[in-house]
């Protein structure tokens, strides 16, 4: 993986990995095992990927909006992104493995990697361990949940922000940690409807979730090249205290 981290390097990555499929697989079985994808039902499952292609889908626009920036001509890249386009077309995952392949030619990488030496580094990478380490805290609070004898309506809002930060850690290797970013904002949102509730329901489980929000603040904030959350980790602290 390079070292370098901006939206084509994210597609290079992904791309690396589905490249490991046998061209005999169908579609929708090799784009299942490269997204990590555990599912029996062809409807559920078909529905899954499609959001992750439409992720990779806006990952391309972005490239191709930054390529339009760069002295590049567009000739030098235009055939290579409409390739890339039609591998992460939907419509294909009932195909063999090999047609939607056929797009991602020698070509076609070379040009994508190219593209993730020439385009801005975005941001720092985030540890396998530091994600690893927030799922266990999603699990185990998760777990609370259950038993909790929280107000119903807090315990729905608690699930809803756990929700998000999970389905942001699943993003994360295609959208990169703008994903996490926007989870972050919108907990912060979220939390300023129940502000009065968490701090009147003081419990195991709100000292989890406020223990998973700074857990998750410090992370995106280790990403960012630019500091555009500073404080905000202070300021989920109002939250949860008097």
């Amino acid at each position: 993986m390079t070292s370098r981290i901006n939206s084509a390097s994210r597609i290079n990555n992904i791309i690396t990995k589905a490249l490991e499929r046998a061209p005999n697989e169908q579609a929708i079985d090799a784009w299942a095992k490269t997204f990590n994808i555990v599912e029996d039902r062809v409807a559920i499952k078909s529905n899954k990927i499609t959001f992750y292609l439409q992720l990779l889908h806006q990952e391309v626009s972005i490239t191709r909006k930054l390529l339009e920036q760069t002295t590049l001509s567009e000739n030098l890249y235009i055939h290579a992104l409409s390739n890339l386009e039609d591998a992460f077309s939907a419509h294909l995952l009932m195909q063999n493995w090999s047609v939607p392949l056929q797009y991602l030619n020698p070509a076609t990488l070379t040009s994508l990697s190219y593209w993730v030496d020439i385009l801005p580094d975005e941001e720092k990478a985030i540890s396998e361990p530091d994600l690893e380490e927030i799922i266990k805290l999603l699990d185990e609070l998760e777990l609370l949940l259950e038993d909790s004898k929280l107000p119903e309506s807090l315990i729905i809002i608690i699930k809803h922000l756990t929700g998000l930060m999970r389905d942001a850690i699943n993003k994360y290797p295609i959208a990169g940690a703008k994903a996490l970013r926007s989870a972050v904002t919108t907990c912060y949102g979220e939390l300023v409807l129940v502000k009065e509730e968490l701090q009147n329901n003081p419990s195991e489980e709100t000292s989890k979730l406020k223990k998973i929000l700074d857990k998750f603040t410090m992370v995106v904030d280790s990403a960012e090249k630019v500091e555009r959350l500073i404080g905000m980790a202070t300021k989920l602290v109002e939250f949860f205290s008097k």
